[in-house]
């Protein structure tokens, strides 16, 4: 009867290959399995790395810009206020003048009302210094609204460039950032 049985192929040797068949598939679909999600594993970890790269990329740039144009509001205020300056050195220079020529005017006055002729001599001299002097006095004022004109538009044009130079480190560290993401560490490397 065994034979019987062995001969039908229900033997001990087809049982075996029958058990080994299963095991054999069970372990292909585990394995196609595990494939299956290391590949979604590292599809995922790529599009991550890519997220990253793209918000890395974004932030320096949205930085940069904001560096580039805080150093041309700068300049840009720097020079309007130079130009303020400019205009008040005038104007306070023009009033300086009108006040010297009523100087001016009443010195005449008192030579004049003490019978001094002031075309000559020693009161023509005593009134040409006194032009000189009070033409001197107005021009220190408009010379020096204009230094301190220069001086606030160089110190935007300092704003500029700092802002310039801000933002290009801003992008290079932005580049530099995505060069070193994605790679791995060498050994040996420092």
């Amino acid at each position: 009867m065994a034979s019987l049985f062995v001969a039908a192929g229900y033997g001990s040797g087809a049982a075996a290959t029958a058990s080994a068949a299963a095991t054999a598939s069970g372990a292909t679909a585990a394995a196609a399995t595990a494939a299956g999600t290391a590949a979604q594993t590292a599809a995922a970890a790529a599009a991550a790395a890519t997220t990253i790269k793209a918000v890395t990329l974004t932030t320096a740039a949205l930085s940069a810009a904001t560096q580039f144009a805080g150093g041309a509001r700068a300049r840009h205020a720097s020079n309007a206020e130079a130009d303020q300056l400019r205009k008040a050195g005038k104007i306070e220079a023009a009033d300086k003048r009108r006040e010297n020529a009523r100087l001016i005017a009443s010195q005449q006055v008192a030579f004049a009302g003490s019978g001094v002729d002031t075309q000559v001599g020693s009161p023509l001299d005593v009134m040409s210094d006194t032009v000189a002097e009070l033409e001197l006095a107005a021009l220190r004022i408009q010379f020096g609204r204009s230094s301190q004109a220069r001086e606030v538009k160089q110190r935007g044009q300092q704003a500029l460039v700092q802002g310039i130079t801000g933002g290009l480190g801003t992008i290079l560290g932005g580049a530099l950032a995505l060069g070193s993401l994605g790679s791995t560490p060498r050994m040996g490397a420092a």
